[in-house]
């Protein structure tokens, strides 16, 4: 059964909403670190240089230079935003390991979220790769669609992890449940840390790649990152034997250089994630299996349910589609139309 997550697109009322709060975030940032210039004056900070933030915590970002030396830095107002995890900025560094940050240089994806009807949260900036991760007892296959149409929204490879696969009776089987999702093109890994399998090719799929850890509390992340990551920073939490999840570990996103090439940037467990920036009708483009079928409805507007010579159906009389893919499109649509964030 596919479980129902809160999400709904944004009005223009609201989007003023975000914006209004996030300039006020922004101004408070701003506030600080053009206190801590004029404090400190010109003379105490070095050179302009490019940085790559490691993490957020509270009013200070840590910034990470070219040695990988890393500084806690202050933001002022010419940053024009607030640095998230995955960022390159230009900043200047002053005594006693902190700086300040004066631009943030353009992304090439954003992955995001409304948090609330006035706020919406970036989790992660830059990212190549978003890496879904699941627990295998109990997988909640609507976060995953949610999180694949977001993916596809700015255009970031998607990559499925079904975790904790030792606490799963039939392998066989759980495997097979996700075959629809192979047949769309995602890669899916089954890792676990206990048996100790798929994460060889887990550490291959991150090679190389700016990626991003995320999914449920208590689904593992940090217990597979711990497997390339030498962190004292790192928390993992007991598991419910029953659900196989785990405590809530995570409480800061941060980035982390992987072995072997890359960077990987684990966020706090989500267990609601609401779509933005698209309508109901633009969904099924994001859904690589039922998207060949749209447009060849009968009519235009086809809502995919129970019309006559709907192409999306008759795809799944025929096998072609999966019908909790289907199912899965309607609970977001549903969503999208019908739910507000205030």
């Amino acid at each position: 059964m596919i479980r129902r997550k809160r999400g709904g697109p944004l009005s223009l009322q609201q989007r003023g909403r975000i914006a209004t709060t996030e300039q006020r975030r922004a101004d408070t940032l701003a506030a600080h670190g053009d206190a801590l210039f004029k404090c400190l004056g010109r003379e105490a900070f070095g050179p302009e240089e490019e940085g790559l933030v490691i993490a957020h915590f509270g009013l200070n970002i840590e910034v990470e230079d070219a040695t990988g030396a890393r500084f806690r830095c202050a933001v002022r107002k010419s940053a024009t935003g607030e640095p998230v995890c995955g960022d390159r900025v230009i900043w200047m560094r002053a005594i006693n390991d902190q700086g300040i940050i004066n631009r943030i240089q353009p992304r090439t994806s954003v992955l995001q979220r409304p948090l609330s009807a006035q706020r919406l949260q970036i989790i992660a900036a830059n990212v190549q790769r978003i890496f879904i991760v699941f627990v295998a007892m109990d997988p909640n296959v609507g976060l995953l669609d949610r999180y694949l149409v977001a993916a596809g929204l700015e255009g970031i490879e998607a990559v499925i992890v079904v975790n904790k696969m030792d606490l799963v009776p039939d392998r066989a089987a759980k495997q097979a449940a996700f075959a629809h999702y192979e047949r769309m093109g995602y890669r899916v890994i089954f890792t676990s840390t206990v048996a100790q399998t798929g994460l060889a090719e887990l550490a291959q799929a991150l090679s190389g790649w700016i990626s991003v850890f995320v999914g449920e509390s208590g689904t593992g992340k940090s217990s597979l990152i711990a497997q390339w990551i030498a962190a004292d920073s790192l928390k993992i939490g007991q598991v419910n034997q029953e659900s196989g999840k785990g405590r809530h570990t995570t409480t800061v996103t941060s980035l982390y250089h992987l072995p072997a090439g890359g960077c990987l940037i684990d966020s706090p467990g989500i267990r609601e994630f609401g779509l933005h920036a698209i309508a109901a009708r633009q969904v099924g483009l994001y859904f690589p299996d039922i998207a060949p079928w749209i447009g060849h409805c009968r009519f235009s507007d086809c809502k995919h349910r129970a019309e006559p010579d709907c192409a999306v159906l008759r795809a799944v009389q025929s096998g072609q589609v999966h019908p909790d893919r289907l199912e899965s499109l309607r609970q977001i649509q549903s969503a999208l139309l019908q739910e507000k964030l205030f």
